[in-house]
């Protein structure tokens, strides 16, 4: 609040900093335009100047060419964006087909465990990985893989429980979460706090059913305790993607192991 005056914003106080701190640098004009594509803010395109504009006319030259330039920049920019997702997207779809051949010609559990920690690594970021089986019989979940910051464990068979992963066994739903303290979905969702080879609690957590039709045949999860919303939307699809294709190959597995 200043003193004989109106209250002023976070943003307008964050704006009067900048251009205090421009003004302390020696800079008297400043001229800024959005940079957009399609409607979409990409940025924006700034110049400075050290001796202001007085003439009007002048300016509003000044404030065209900007904008002229802002909107070109805005479309190389957006195309840039386009090109580079059109290259993400064909290389993980050529992972996801060299995975699928993998895992079509694998009938060992285990090997196609380890083969999904391979794959999923290379589609994206993986600190915490692991694949639980689920046996509804004995209500236990056994993990044929399970890698904690790059080191394999071996956990043994545990009951279902209460954690993230078991909430999705029991509703056959994906979860992605993101936060500095999950607490609050822990407490939205009634699950507990379940380590696995680290005592801190993730702080991004992703995690896919695995499915074959109805039947629920486990789960594959990845998460970090250091780095936050290290997952977006875009890693809960490529989850969701490997596990259609692993939920095949662990099924003719383990119809193979009884026969």
């Amino acid at each position: 609040m200043e003193a004989g005056g109106d209250a002023i914003t976070p943003e307008q106080a964050d704006l009067r900093l900048r251009l205090q701190n421009l003004q302390n640098l020696g800079q008297r004009a400043v001229l800024g335009v959005p940079l957009e594509s399609k409607g979409r803010l990409l940025g924006t395109l700034c110049a400075y100047h050290a001796t202001p504009r007085a003439d009007l006319e002048s300016q509003g030259a000044a404030v065209s060419l900007m904008q002229v330039a802002g909107q070109q920049i805005g479309i190389t920019i957006e195309n840039a964006l386009l090109f580079s997702e059109t290259q993400s997207r064909a290389e993980e779809l050529s992972v996801l087909n060299e995975m699928g051949r993998t895992l079509s010609s694998t009938l060992n559990i285990e090997a196609i465990a380890e083969a999904l920690y391979g794959y999923v690594s290379r589609l994206m970021p993986t600190p915490s990985f692991f694949v639980g089986l689920y046996d509804e019989e004995n209500q236990e979940v056994s993990m044929p893989v399970v890698y904690n910051s790059g080191n394999r464990i071996y956990p043994p068979k545990r009951k279902l429980g209460y954690g993230f992963s078991d909430y999705i066994i029991r509703n056959k739903v994906p979860l992605l979460l993101n936060g500095e303290d999950l607490s609050a979905e822990r407490e939205r969702l009634g699950v507990k706090f379940v380590a696995l080879g680290d005592t801190k609690p993730a702080v991004s957590w992703c995690g896919v059913p695995l499915l074959y039709g109805e039947q629920l045949i486990g789960v594959i999860v990845v998460q970090s305790t250091e780095i936050v919303n290290l997952f977006n939307q875009r890693h809960l699809s490529i989850m969701t993607a490997v596990a259609s294709q692993a939920s095949v190959a662990i099924q003719n597995a383990r119809l193979f192991q009884q026969t």
